[in-house]
């Protein structure tokens, strides 16, 4: 469950507490959690040393449950060591796919046959592998299949009997069509999860879809509802789940493109609004531009020229 939240700082400590107590002859339970702890690790850096010890750990627990003969978690394990070698490859979109790159997807290609029905015995693992292979079309650049892909998985689970599974194909669909340039549908997508997310209350994901659009609102030219967007991001980083190194890393794209947006931002009000409110919606404007030219609350007040206490001040008037 921890995991799942985005809190490693307290999935890590319970799984070695467990691992501790498993009987030495439970290979399956301590190996599953050998395999929880290796998602947590890796979601939690990007550094290239721990993404490959991550695989190394992945491709270790998916060995023992396929010497152990157990469909399930072997097809969880390669889920896992699927993600991991997609997250490796090509992590700078703006270069071409390089020789280990190609490797990396293909491997993950390969294990996908670990997640269909017939060897996994589970419905829902196909559905998860169409999520991964959306991602490693994406990779690739193939953006209209990557979104075929998951448009025709999502439309086979229901939101509401597999809401995470359904949450993870919205956001690969939406990836893949702002990748494609379909801005508007994937504006679409990201609030759809959104929504689900916020009622779930599920911080690191709520983190992920706001970013996600942002920056969606950012392609479109949408400029104001982008920062506004990013802002209620930034709401939530009192929030240990939304401070994953997968959101962080996120977050400062997010802000990196909002800072170099070229479009004039614009302050209006209508004509009949009361003088009060009317100064406490050019506050909060005045906060949010300066949120987004900045890469902290202290930076952000400064900028302003007042104190941090004036700054939240503005904001929750």
């Amino acid at each position: 469950v921890y995991s799942s939240l985005g809190r490693a700082d307290l999935a890590i400590p319970l799984l070695l507490a467990a691992k501790a107590m498993a009987p030495a002859h439970e290979e399956l339970i301590s190996t599953h959690m050998d395999l929880i702890y290796a998602t947590v690790a890796a979601g939690n850096s990007d550094a290239a040393e721990d993404q490959t010890s991550a695989l190394k750990q992945l491709a270790a627990c998916r060995a023992t449950f396929e010497r152990k003969r157990h469909p399930l978690y072997r097809a969880r394990a390669a889920y896992y060591l699927a993600l991991a070698y997609v997250r490796r490859a090509r992590r700078d979109e703006g270069r071409p796919l390089s020789a280990q790159d190609k490797n990396d997807l293909a491997e993950a290609e390969r294990l996908l046959g670990d997640l269909s029905k017939e060897a996994s015995g589970d419905v829902r693992f196909p559905l998860l592998a169409s999520s991964v292979q959306s991602a490693i079309e994406r990779k690739r650049g193939q953006f209209a299949r990557a979104a075929a892909l998951a448009e025709a998985a999502a439309m086979n689970v229901s939101a509401s009997r597999s809401q995470w599974i359904y949450i993870d194909l919205l956001l690969a669909r939406g990836l893949a069509r702002m990748g494609g340039g379909n801005s508007s549908e994937a504006a679409n997508d990201f609030s759809e999860g959104l929504a689900i997310v916020e009622r779930a209350r599920n911080r690191r994901l709520e983190a992920v879809f706001l970013l996600q659009l942002s920056r969606t609102y950012a392609a479109m030219g949408k400029t104001r509802p982008a920062m506004a967007t990013f802002s209620r991001y930034e709401e939530l980083q009192n929030f240990m789940e939304a401070q994953t190194a997968d959101v962080k890393g996120l977050a400062e794209t997010v802000r990196a493109i909002l800072s170099r947006s070229s479009q004039p931002l614009t302050f209006t009000l209508q004509d009949d609004l009361d003088p009060v409110e009317a100064q406490k919606q050019f506050r909060r404007f005045l906060v949010e531009w300066a949120r987004f030219r900045t890469s902290n609350e202290t930076e952000a007040a400064k900028k302003l020229k007042v104190s941090r206490q004036t700054l939240y001040n503005w904001l929750n008037e």
